[in-house]
């Protein structure tokens, strides 16, 4: 009964579930997405399969049985994931990190989560091959759409292609939740900056692609900076046609080549190996280690037909996130302290302990926050790090014409001002501007500040006579709360501690025992005394017990009762309360 009701039936009829939900009525024919046509091709290739699987329950454990162990994890920022075991990689490391796109940014964790295990996987498909995976993940809602699927379209999707992939490769795959202090180390891989993520302007392509194109293929790039349809990628990526550029052969392509400085010469050795047709577009650095291999004997080499000069400015494209590190490591390359430096190697650990100087939930807040503001002003093509006063003063203006609360001006300035100090610049919004602009917000969109009308005996006196002869305890207990609170001068933390043994009973007044506050007996009925008499006889409290004198209350029958566990009142249940009267 396992493959008919189990987990694999769940996860592999979602999309034909939603097929059949979507009809108009009983008879109405059911149209059938792509989607749903690939579950069934699943149960087409499937079906023999699952029926003559089987052993015995109790003769092997599979979640024992793995080849590799990959741990990963998502942030706001990026993704990052490794291999607990060292494979026969033909790479440099088994570690993977990337960055999102700021569309990608603003998704669900699940979804960033279940897109980080496929986009490991995926680069790393080949090596995987006929292996059993075990992928650990902190996020409980991964193993569990794993194992029986999702709802949500989105989450199905992705589950469905990782799947689809690990099928053709023949990858078994396990899923196992984590504790995060296990999961730390992929962690911090995904809050990892990628130093080499950056590309040309758009229109500066467009111009050379005229000239020297048109460019077939981008060689170093992912899918939200590619400039050719067809692209590779350092690790795997939606639309990407390869990975590892220096896998393929250039010779049968007109390439754009954008490659990292540290590739600058492997790029160079492979241009001249493939004789290959290409744009190489790199600093002018002319004491790289590279340069000799463009430039000799007072001349660029033969193989190189023509040199442009681009413009020093605006016609590079940051890639995303703050590029801390990046920037740290630049502070210290001009500092004088160079790559052979052991110094050098403090640069990485510096960035993110400047990272840690705020709490992981105010570094998420704030870095949302100036992902808006990149958003907004990299559209009419200014810089976002650092920015010109004016440029975020206009960011304000534009907030203010939509009617955005202060807090929401408070955010956005807080957010940028956290972004610059973090790379040692300027901090542009202590411009007047901006803080005329935030005054301005306060006056135009704040809400105007209601006060409350402060409570009487009057209110008190009308308040009790509504409820003269009650014998409802939550009433009672209510009215009881309000009145001590009253005449005491109580805050609520002091009234809901209260014990039975902190409240006696004398002739004239009630007192409590520490620092004694006297209440004295009224003649109304919105006496303290007189409640809370009443109280005491509805709700059989032991006047000499340590139990809290104001409890929750249960019904039972219809009669309201305090709950037996000696557990006090909490502040959100009482105002729940006053607010409903």
């Amino acid at each position: 009964m396992q493959i008919v009701l189990g987990d694999i039936v769940r996860r592999n009829t979602r999309f034909l579930y939603d097929c059949v939900q979507a009809r108009a009525s009983w008879n109405a024919p059911v149209r059938i997405t792509v989607e749903a046509i690939d579950e069934l091709g699943f149960w087409k290739n499937s079906c023999s399969t699952l029926n003559l699987v089987g052993v015995d329950i109790c003769s092997v454990n599979l979640t024992d049985m793995y080849d590799i162990e990959l741990f990963c994890d998502a942030s706001d920022v990026g993704f990052g994931g490794y291999f607990s075991t060292v494979l026969d990689f033909h790479s440099e490391n088994h570690e993977i990190y990337g960055n999102w796109f700021a569309g990608e940014q603003f998704e669900s964790s699940t979804w960033r989560e279940l897109e980080t295990v496929r986009r490991v996987l995926n680069s790393y498909d080949s090596f995987l091959e006929n292996k059993t995976v075990k992928v650990n993940s902190d996020n409980k809602n991964v193993t569990h759409i794993f194992n029986v699927g999702s709802k949500k379209f989105k989450l199905q999707k992705v589950v469905t292609d990782i799947l689809n992939s690990c099928s053709k490769k023949n990858i078994g795959l396990q899923t196992n939740l984590v504790p995060r202090t296990e999961n730390k180390h992929a962690d911090f891989l995904s809050r990892h900056t990628d130093p080499d993520d950056w590309s040309i302007e758009k229109n500066v392509f467009h111009d050379l692609s005229c000239t020297f194109g048109p460019f077939t293929v981008d060689r170093f790039s992912t899918h939200y900076n590619a400039q050719s349809s067809r692209f590779n990628s350092r690790i795997w990526c939606p639309g990407t046609e390869a990975i590892n550029a220096f896998s393929q052969f250039w010779g049968g392509d007109t390439n754009w080549l954008v490659p990292p400085p540290s590739l600058v010469a492997m790029t160079i050795n492979k241009i001249i190996k493939d004789k290959a047709k290409c744009m190489l577009v790199i600093p002018e650095w002319k004491s790289a280690p590279y340069w000799p291999l463009l430039y000799k004997d007072g001349g660029f080499r033969d193989f190189i037909k023509e040199v442009i000069y681009l413009p020093r400015y605006n016609i590079i494209v940051k890639g995303t996130g703050l590029k801390l590190r990046q920037n740290v490591e630049n502070v210290v390359e001009s500092s004088g302290v160079g790559e052979n430096n052991v110094l050098r190697s403090l640069a990485g650990k510096m960035a993110l302990y400047i990272v840690d100087s705020k709490s992981e939930n105010t570094s998420k807040k704030y870095f949302a926050g100036f992902n808006r503001w990149k958003l907004f002003i990299n559209e009419h093509g200014f810089s976002d790090l650092p920015a010109e006063p004016v440029h975020v003063a206009l960011y304000l203006t534009f907030l203010i014409d939509k009617h955005s609360s202060p807090s929401v001006l408070q955010s956005a300035i807080y957010s940028i001002k956290w972004a610059h100090e973090l790379n040692g610049y300027i901090d542009p919004t202590s411009n007047s501007f901006i803080k005329f602009l935030l005054e301005s917000c306060k006056r135009r969109n704040g809400k105007p500040v209601v006060k409350k009308d402060p409570v009487d005996n009057i209110m008190l006196r009308d308040l009790c006579s509504i409820y003269p002869d009650s014998s409802d305890l939550l009433v009672i207990r209510d009215l009881t709360m309000i009145l001590i609170a009253y005449a005491g001068f109580l805050r609520f933390d002091e009234l809901s501690l209260l014990t039975c043994r902190d409240i006696k009973i004398y002739e004239e007044y009630i007192s409590r025992q520490g620092n004694e506050i006297l209440i004295s007996k009224g003649s109304s009925q919105a006496c303290p005394l007189l409640m809370y008499k009443r109280y005491l006889g509805l709700s059989s409290l032991d006047v000499d017990s340590d139990h809290f004198v104001f409890r929750p209350i249960f019904r039972s029958g219809g009669t309201a009762k305090l709950i037996y566990k000696n557990k006090k009142l909490s502040y959100t249940a009482a105002r729940q309360i006053s607010l409903k009267g």
